[in-house]
């Protein structure tokens, strides 16, 4: 009898263990619960991220199908794809996985799958990236995470290249594909752009790096690194230290080096990626390795030579509805000095100790990199849109250690980048010509290369000189209506080097230009080297300008640089502390102002301020008309309805009203026939913004205000007279916006789908007769029109678009 009691007490014990671990799965959405209890708690959060399966939750801790962790991984992945996603629910632990394989064609490292998740415990404390604003050399935010998650290292110091000799630190590199990436299931039909809905949260990454790429033209069939005709093809080695042969490799995206090596030559970029996310994580030494390309004049270089890439960031994301927050890659721990024969400027080769740096890999890089060959690049609308044109991204809160290159690398649409740090040392190396004192970041003492450090390289190939593009920047910026709002840069720049940008936009051999940018509010820290002058700057250099406020920012020079004949329009420097401005330009400056223009209040309130909420794109979309000619900006703010308290979403640049110059015209610069990009119609700097973090289930309301030239801080409201509120109105079907509803006067129409040709537009009374009429063509992507209803009366009307199988039918309501 007592035995059998022993037997229900254990049993009554699994049963309570088993309850209380169900109970204790995290069913929220943790991005939501996070910033929604924050001190931005009315800045919302992305709202696509309440479409994951949160609820649907597999205890990684307990799961057992599987020899080891990966196993286990790919197992309980599969489970939650058959079931339409769900969350990898990892306790706290270290979760171990380096039995994933490396090869170049049947590696992986934790892919996703189609709406699977991974999420770790939550901290009870230090929660933030951004342990102390204060501080920025502070890199131990989120450093309590207890979810940790540990890769797979390769030892160089047993290296059966004895030439690669290690000088001083571990000599530890991360294997390939140390990775978390996207995995498509291929028998279902999917490509690298339909793994959606997928991302990571409050994990402790150790030599890992984050690839969720672009979708290329593949073939993924039979087409080769060697046989792609990609820009670096002929770069990929038959055999490798570890006697990998890539230029074997069938690419497919899922490899960060797929792009580069295995992409058609100017083949489009096939969108549809959307829905990913990196919140609340730390990468530990992450890099990605590349022992993939050969590089340098010396064959044993060449053929076994090993660099942390210097063109693939350790955070990737391509796509739009993308958020990468709260996440900090901090100052390497591992990197060491070793032994390589390199090229000099003399042409001779000989050996030199340089620095394997886990921190001169690009840090975040979103829709930017490898620009140049994307083939649809120059596309701004339409299914076939460029990368840089991409809807919906969300980075802010983040923190990237760098020594060398760019600490954020980002581009594209409606895209918010806020309260990030880039922090580093300014990246210094012995050369044989350009011999400055190296630098000793990590610790090891200055007694290699005659007592004057390591050696500065560009990946094995000549030495590093004084026109040498290190990249070494705080922020590469590329798109079209942004908002960088609030970022803190230092450490960055070179010597030799040619570097050193705060914040840059340059065409890079593509269609990069400053297309409706607000640039407010950003801090340059102490420690910069920028192309051999102690200061930094923010500027677009080399670029067209349609549309661009740099406003009430720290110590960074301002203005724009470059040779060539461009566009300078609707263009605002104000209120900055170090108005230090060059104009190197010879091109076109047309409503352009500095703080010695500025004329007092605007003289004019915005006025048509209409909201329209596309259910499809689940963003509110808010529209106003420019009644002021000395505006240096807008501010949009948003609050709930009843709440005493306005959230700012966005500044917008000025939209100077009045006079034509060629293709300028009031409501902004239009493409037309331009080098830019030819036959698009488009107004490049439009007066609008679309909100993505309206919360579901919230009432809100939203205001416009002119700012003029006497706002010279943030706590100063400079508003001429209440600006009136809106509620939600409209819906976009079909392409379709119309506002605003109710309308009195004008009625703004844009058309936005792949129809093309004549469209006759009607407004129709209730009793059936045509009041209104107007034909049009429509030639691209979107059309824009409008209609004068002052004529009508007060009641209301049906809408009616139709073309050749395209007929649309809404209602309207005229004041």
């Amino acid at each position: 009898m007592k035995q059998n009691k022993v037997s229900i007490l254990v049993l009554i014990t699994l049963i309570l263990v088993s309850w209380n671990n169900l109970f204790s799965q995290p069913t929220d959405n943790p991005i939501a619960t996070f910033y929604n209890s924050s001190q931005y708690s009315g800045e919302g959060y992305p709202i696509w991220t309440d479409d994951i399966k949160w609820n649907n939750v597999i205890d990684m801790s307990t799961y057992t199908n599987g020899a080891n962790d990966f196993a286990k991984f790919e197992s309980a992945r599969d489970l939650l794809y058959s079931q339409g996603g769900g969350v990898l629910y990892y306790p706290a632990g270290i979760y171990d996985f380096k039995d994933h394989p490396t090869d170049p064609n049947g590696g992986r490292g934790l892919h996703l799958k189609k709406g699977v998740v991974i999420r770790g415990a939550e901290p009870g404390t230090n929660k933030w990236a951004i342990k102390n604003r204060a501080n920025t050399t502070d890199d131990s935010g989120l450093s309590d995470l207890q979810t940790v998650f540990l890769f797979p290292t390769w030892d160089k110091k047993t290296s059966p290249v004895g030439e690669f000799a290690v000088k001083a630190g571990n000599g530890l590199v991360p294997r390939t594909w140390n990775q978390i990436g996207l995995m498509p299931e291929k028998a279902n039909g999917e490509h690298l752009r339909d793994v959606n809905y997928v991302g990571v949260a409050w994990v402790k990454f150790k030599f890992a790096t984050v690839y969720f790429g672009d979708d290329f033209a593949w073939d993924e069939v039979s087409t080769t690194y060697a046989t792609a005709g990609a820009w670096k093809s002929s770069s990929a080695k038959t055999t490798n230290e570890y006697g990998q042969n890539w230029a074997d490799r069938i690419p497919d995206g899922t490899h960060p080096f797929d792009p580069f090596t295995g992409s058609v030559p100017n083949g489009y970029v096939r969108n549809g990626s959307k829905c990913r996310f990196i919140f609340g994580c730390r990468f530990e030494n992450a890099v990605v390795t590349d022992d993939i390309w050969k590089h340098g004049g010396d064959a044993a270089t060449a053929n076994y030579g090993y660099f942390g890439s210097r063109f693939i960031g350790r955070i990737v994301m391509g796509g739009e509805h993308i958020f990468v927050a709260n996440t900090i890659i901090p100052k390497s721990t591992e990197s060491f000095y070793y032994d390589m024969k390199l090229k000099l400027i003399s042409n001779s080769v000989v050996l030199k100790t340089v620095c394997f740096d886990y921190s001169r890999s690009i840090g975040i890089d979103i829709n930017k990199s490898l620009t140049s060959q994307r083939g649809n690049l120059c596309l701004f609308t339409g299914a076939d849109k460029g990368s840089y044109y991409l809807d919906d991204l969300i980075v802010q809160d983040n923190y990237v250690w760098q020594h060398g290159n760019k600490g954020y690398e980002l581009s594209g649409k409606w895209m918010v980048v806020r309260r990030n740090v880039r922090e580093g040392k300014t990246l210094i190396g012995n050369n044989t010509v350009q011999n400055p004192t190296s630098d000793d970041v990590y610790g090891f003492g200055l007694s290699f290369n005659g007592g004057k450090g390591w050696f500065n390289t560009l990946s094995g190939g000549d030495e590093a000189g004084g026109a040498s593009d290190n990249m070494s920047r705080g922020m590469d910026m590329g798109g079209w209506n942004l908002w960088v709002d609030n970022n803190y840069i230092n450490g960055q720049g070179s010597w030799p080097g040619n570097d050193g940008e705060g914040i840059l936009w340059q065409v890079n051999g593509a269609n990069n230009h400053a297309f409706s940018v607000a640039v407010t509010n950003n801090e340059q820290g102490p420690s910069r080297n920028c192309a051999f002058v102690s200061t930094s700057y923010i500027a677009p250099w080399g670029t067209h300008i349609m549309g661009m406020l740099q406003g009430w920012n720290k110590v960074f020079k301002v203005g724009t640089w470059g040779p060539g004949i461009y566009r300078f329009e609707d263009f605002s420097v104000v209120g900055n502390d170090n108005q230090d401005i060059a104009k190197t330009s010879t091109g076109v400056y047309k409503d352009v102002m500095y703080d010695t223009d500025c004329s007092g209040p605007a003289n004019g309130i915005p006025t048509n301020l209409s909201v329209v909420k596309d259910v499809v794109n689940k963003c509110n979309i808010i529209s106003w008309t420019d009644n002021s000619t000395n505006e240096s900006s807008f501010r949009v703010e948003r609050k709930e309805v009843g709440g005493a308290t306005w959230s700012l979403l966005a500044y917008r640049p000025r939209n100077a009203t009045g006079g034509n110059n060629g293709p300028q015209n009031p409501d902004g610069w239009q493409v037309i026939t331009t080098g830019i990009c030819a036959n698009q119609y488009l107004d490049l700097n439009p007066q609008q913004w679309y909100d993505y973090t309206a919360i579901n289930g919230k009432n809100y309301e939203y205001r416009v205000v002119a700012i003029g030239c006497d706002q010279n801080d943030l706590s100063v409201v400079t508003v001429p007279q209440a600006p009136s509120k809106v509620d939600l109105v409209n819906d976009i079907v079909n392409g379709l916006l119309i506002y605003p509803v109710p309308v009195k006067d004008i009625l703004n129409i844009r058309l936005e789908n792949r129809f093309e040709g004549k469209l006759t537009i009607e407004i129709v009374d209730l009793q059936g007769k045509t009041v209104l009429s107007k034909n049009t063509y429509k030639q691209s992507d979107v059309l824009n029109e409008t209609l004068n209803l002052n004529t009508l009366s007060k009641g209301a009307y049906l809408y009616k678009m139709k073309g050749n199988g395209l007929s649309i039918v809404s209602i309207i309501l005229v004041e």
